[in-house]
């Protein structure tokens, strides 16, 4: 994609275009015969005379520059607002109830999909800026969200998700480790009967997180996409390791704090290993 429609940018590519074909033509060989010298020299009194001023652009009118400027904001506020609204696991890290229906799209190619074709639509949106009547500030701005629409677009294209879709989450991080802290977040208010409703759906949707993370994952290893298993070798090693520093003796006088976190790490490999030994099931059901 090339950025910005200005016509001062479009007519500065066809010259380039048409300089960059002249340069080819040359270099290929397609001039039969070299090019002469010119018969007589170029009189200095012609490099000495007057010379026309340089070229320069022509500067936006300060209401084309505010138009411009306001519709990249737009672009702005859809792209998060789409985004938003396409991350269930993020609107509960909010605090807030998600879409149920999209939260079960969670590790599905449809959601996928939903994705690849919201960053199409901004891409697309994006074309029609005029870059170059951007203030400095937006065209910063500008920069900078091409780049990132252009990495979205590299990390949603299907050689991509070949890959990242079959490892939907490791014994490391992902939604085992991250869910209960994405439903305990300190913004979530249960006050009322109805919060509580509205929680118990969400820890409803578990199983059908899972089952899809399920369908990815023997996907991969169909495919030959798994976790190396060096990075699971060692997870009965550093857990005897917290067993050996968390003893009743060595706790006396710990700090609390401190504790809370060894703790709460050896749970959290205890809750990893678990996993390695699901997927090891699953591997030796050849399903």
């Amino acid at each position: 994609m090339v950025p910005g429609k200005a016509v001062v940018l479009t007519a500065r590519r066809g010259f380039a275009a048409f300089l960059g074909a002249g340069i080819v033509l040359a270099l290929s060989g397609c001039a039969t015969a070299p090019v002469a010298a010119p018969a007589t020299a170029i009189s200095p009194a012609l490099l000495d005379g007057p010379q026309p001023p340089p070229a320069t652009a022509v500067a936006p009118s300060a209401s084309r520059q505010a138009a411009e400027d306001k519709a990249l904001d737009r672009i702005f506020i859809d792209d998060t607002q789409m985004q938003q609204a396409l991350d269930p696991l993020g609107t509960l890290e909010r605090g807030q109830v998600p879409d149920l229906a999209q939260l079960r799209l969670v590790y599905t190619p449809a959601l996928v999909a939903q994705e690849r074709a919201a960053n199409d639509h901004i891409r697309h949106r994006l074309d029609t800026i005029d870059r170059a009547a951007l203030d400095d500030a937006h065209r910063i701005s500008f920069d900078a969200f091409v780049q990132v629409n252009r990495g979205e677009q590299a990390m949603l294209a299907p050689d991509a998700q070949a890959m990242l879709a079959a490892l939907p989450f490791n014994h490391f991080s992902g939604l085992p480790s991250e869910f209960p802290q994405l439903a305990a977040a300190e913004s979530v208010q249960l006050n009322t009967a109805d919060d509580f409703a509205q929680r118990l759906a969400v820890l409803e949707t578990l199983p059908v997180l899972f089952g899809n993370a399920t369908d990815r994952f023997r996907e991969g290893m169909r495919s030959g996409v798994v976790q190396p298993r060096m990075t699971v070798a060692n997870l009965e090693d550093r857990i005897a390791w917290f067993d050996d520093v968390l003893t009743e003796e060595s706790l006396q006088g710990a700090n609390a704090d401190n504790v809370k976190v060894l703790q709460q790490e050896r749970a959290r490999l205890v809750s990893s290993l678990a996993q390695v030994r699901y997927a090891e099931s699953l591997a030796s059901d050849g399903s």
